[in-house]
């Protein structure tokens, strides 16, 4: 219920900073209608004052008194919205405003239900032990969710829509947090299979084989590391892994060498960089 208000919110907030402005421009063009009113209404008594003239009703000092004045009356009526005429165009503001108003909310509503991944607010109420369309409880009427039922019907859309890349990774995670470690590779090698250049998925994937084989980086976990790691030379879970991977090998200068690099790249974590020189001083 928060998501869908925070997201009306926005909606709000982003049709009336584009209404506002075309509303204001509205009121532009309705002065500037009546302005040209005016200069017509001007244009005919000047042809008036003309054929006057010309008729001998008017002489030429009455005339020209007569058509000065009708050119102030005239620029004093306009000369105010004068410098905000703006360009012609095909439709005015207000319609303009009316089917941005309309189209903006179809437009974002539509666009979320076809790009984005509605199934996880349902994931996120079942993860707090409600229907994805019940109200708030009282902590007291709350109960344990079933989170294992809610992963395998999140894992049985997956198999009817399988080109869902958020989707897969959500299942792996959740797997991750079960302590599914086989099932978490296999979801995460469908999101490597969508992704196949992303490094956090190789990551992912070889940190779910790697805990499914009792925490060693052997094997394809360690293949996935290193292609990480050589596309991102300096990614700190990839010169983790690297360096299991080659301890687990007995390959002392190597893992050495990955975890001398990933040192100074954990200043902002002393535990982990503690964690790392005990692993150095250990294979030293």
């Amino acid at each position: 219920m928060t998501f869908w208000m925070i997201v009306f919110l926005l909606v709000v907030l982003t049709v009336a900073g584009l209404l506002i402005p075309l509303l204001r421009q509205s009121k532009v063009q309705a002065e500037v209608e009546r302005n040209a009113q005016n200069i017509q209404i001007a244009r005919e008594q000047l042809a008036d004052l003309e054929r006057m003239n010309v008729a001998g009703e008017l002489d030429a000092a009455e005339y020209h008194s007569a058509k000065q004045e009708l050119e102030r009356t005239l620029l004093d009526d306009v000369q105010t919205g004068e410098s905000r005429v703006p360009a012609r165009q095909h439709l005015s503001p207000l319609w303009t405003a009316m089917v941005i108003g309309l189209f903006v909310p179809v437009a974002a509503f539509g666009l979320y239900g076809w790009l984005g991944t509605p199934e996880a607010l349902q994931v996120v109420a079942q993860e707090q032990g409600l229907p994805a369309d019940h109200p708030p409880m009282d902590a007291g009427q709350q109960q344990a969710p079933d989170i294992g039922k809610m992963v395998e019907g999140l894992r049985k859309k997956l198999d009817a829509n399988p080109n869902n890349p958020e989707g897969w990774n959500m299942l792996g995670r959740s797997y991750m947090n079960m302590e599914r470690f086989t099932d978490a590779a296999n979801a995460y090698r469908k999101l490597n299979e969508l992704q196949p250049d992303n490094v956090d998925v190789m990551l992912l994937f070889a940190d779910a084989l790697a805990m499914g084989n009792d925490g060693k980086v052997t094997g394809e976990a360690e293949t996935l590391a290193l292609k990480a790691l050589a596309k991102a030379p300096k990614n700190v879970t990839a010169l983790w892994l690297a360096g299991l991977g080659a301890a687990e090998k007995g390959d002392k200068t190597n893992a050495l060498q990955h975890w001398n690099t990933l040192l100074p790249l954990l200043a902002d974590s002393p535990a982990e960089q503690s964690e790392v020189k005990k692993l150095i001083q250990q294979l030293q």
